[in-house]
């Protein structure tokens, strides 16, 4: 995806996002800096979680590279996203980890299978 350089942010996401769901979690997002975006996840009766990432254009798609900066490996974890002009609504897709982890396996993907991470119990780390 895109490297630090790179990384491009969206300001069409700036602002309060509410989800479709009972649980109605909110997503905040801002600018972080010219290359990276920040989301402050919050679910009722739950502590909010920040997290970073930046955008990437692939094929005409808009991806969100989500970062973790807490860790010595980075780990990763792509959403793909649409807004639709007009209507303050942005539909998202999130990558299947298990997919993700059987190509990581096979050594289709350059990368690390970690238990106890994103999604499904596990966390993709990628080599820099």
């Amino acid at each position: 995806m895109a490297g630090p350089d790179s990384a491009q942010i969206d300001p069409q996401l700036v602002g309060v996002w509410h989800t479709k769901e009972e649980n109605d979690e909110v997503y905040t997002f801002s600018i972080r800096d010219a290359h990276t975006m920040r989301v402050v996840e919050k679910e009722a009766a739950k502590p909010a979680k920040t997290h970073f990432f930046t955008i990437a254009a692939i094929n005409g798609e808009s991806y969100m590279q989500f970062l973790d900066y807490d860790e010595s490996t980075p780990g990763y974890l792509f959403v793909r996203y649409r807004m639709i002009p007009g209507r303050g609504v942005v539909t998202t897709w999130i990558m299947d980890s298990k997919k993700v982890a059987a190509l990581a396996r096979s050594g289709a993907l350059r990368g690390k299978v970690l238990r106890n991470g994103l999604g499904s119990g596990r966390r993709l780390t990628l080599p820099a």
